[in-house]
């Protein structure tokens, strides 16, 4: 665990060829991000999905898949976190994997939790539509205010004037 609260790598010394789901089932419970546990293949360069919440078409869970090639699987082989954009299955998410050392320091497998892209601008369009609506409704509120108070502070010059005008 980091300083700062961030988890870089986890030591697990003989991870299982096979798991059941509640793993990534309560991680998705929790954070509400779909969760996968990689393992490495033999050849050392290749990570299988082993329990995932991802789905594939047919509503099956994509175990046995392998993780592409690309950044995050670069990152990992070099026992290293990542954090980005990546294309899941064929999907864009925003992503964070995690590598697994053994108590060698060798890579075994990979946590990752990620977010569909869409979903998360998604979130990031409504919270900025919410904060605009919020920052007219402030306006609106102080331009009433401000209206009101100019008009009682000015209320004497006005009675002030038509008693002049009587004159």
């Amino acid at each position: 665990l980091n300083p700062d609260g961030s988890v870089d790598h986890v030591v697990w010394d003989g991870m299982p060829a096979r798991f059941d789901f509640s793993i990534v089932d309560d991680a998705q419970a929790v954070s509400g991000l779909d969760a996968t546990v990689f393992r490495v293949e033999e050849d050392g360069v290749n990570f299988v999905r082993v329990a995932t919440t991802l789905r594939e078409e047919d509503g099956t869970r994509s175990v046995g898949t392998p993780l592409a090639p690309n950044s995050a699987r670069d990152a990992l082989l070099e026992g290293q976190s990542f954090i980005g954009p990546i294309d899941v299955l064929g999907v864009e998410y925003k992503t964070k994997y995690i590598p697994v050392l053994d108590t060698n320091g060798q890579v075994v497998g990979a946590f990752s939790m990620v977010r569909q892209r869409e979903d998360a601008l998604t979130s990031i369009r409504q919270a900025m539509q919410s904060m605009l609506m919020m920052s007219v409704l402030v306006l609106i509120i102080a331009l009433l205010a401000g209206f009101f108070l100019v008009r009682h502070m000015l209320k004497p010059l006005m009675s002030m004037t038509r008693s002049i005008g009587q004159l």
